[in-house]
């Protein structure tokens, strides 16, 4: 089913939409906006958003929460970039140190120790 474009905005839906596939007109960029609502993706299985040839940007006034409730979050590049942390002074409450296993895994030091993990913590 072909569903029209209502003008250069895009079409408008009320209520829940089901549908196998959504995609833009060629050489069209695809936007998924709800301006005064939540906008809400489901999927009883997976759900990929992937770009072949690009980068996929989310930004949001507030806060981003990514949350795994069983498995993990993966970042996997070769290069992870985290701007904008703030630095410590060194002063104040107890501070722990972010360490990294060789294979990717991240675990903080208890305070005053150094980054030392047992195998449980690496494997």
């Amino acid at each position: 089913m072909v569903i029209p474009r209502l003008d250069d905005g895009g079409s408008i839906f009320e209520g829940a939409i089901q549908t196998s596939i959504v995609r833009p007109e060629p050489d069209s960029p695809l936007s998924l906006e709800s301006p005064t609502r939540d906008l809400v993706v489901e999927a009883g299985r997976d759900i990929e958003l992937m770009s072949k040839a690009g980068e996929i940007q989310i930004n949001a006034i507030f806060d981003i929460n990514l949350k795994a409730k069983q498995g993990e979050i993966r970042l996997d590049s070769s290069d992870i970039f985290i701007s904008g942390l703030e630095t410590s002074t060194g002063l104040g409450s107890a501070q722990y140190q972010l360490c990294v296993c060789r294979n990717g895994r991240l675990f903080l030091a208890t305070v005053k120790a150094d980054c030392r993990a047992d195998r449980s913590i690496c494997s």
